[in-house]
């Protein structure tokens, strides 16, 4: 049977967390990304050894495109592939009137958001 690989962002806590954590348990093989390392040790903790975890930001296409073909040849060692991506890392910034916003918060969110879901698909 080959290696069918999801690869989750924002796997680090959250809704992330949890997908990453029901996949596993579900026989996926699962590569989970964060900014943080600490969440990252108790995600792969959580799940018992079954998830890989890298730290990763995902605002850095450069970076996300090196996890994806660090994982892609994982997979394909395991005579398996890329199965699926789930897009859960995502920041929220203070909810404030548009007059008031804060456009470094902004800016982040949407990297964040934005880019970084479209980096990784």
């Amino acid at each position: 049977m080959s290696m069918k690989l999801v690869l989750v962002t924002g796997a680090g806590r959250g809704i992330g967390r949890e997908i990453a954590l029901r996949l596993a348990a579900d026989g996926y093989a699962v590569s989970g990304c964060a900014r943080s390392t600490t969440e990252l040790e108790e995600t792969r903790n959580l799940s018992q050894g079954k998830i890989r975890v890298s730290p990763l930001d995902v605002t850095h296409a450069e970076d996300v495109d090196a996890w994806i073909k660090t994982e892609a040849d994982h997979a394909a060692r395991g005579n398996g592939s890329i199965w699926g991506l789930v897009t859960a890392a995502g920041i929220q910034g203070d909810i404030a009137p548009f007059t008031e916003v804060n456009w470094a918060e902004w800016k982040k969110t949407v990297e964040v958001n934005l880019y970084g879901t479209a980096h990784a698909c």
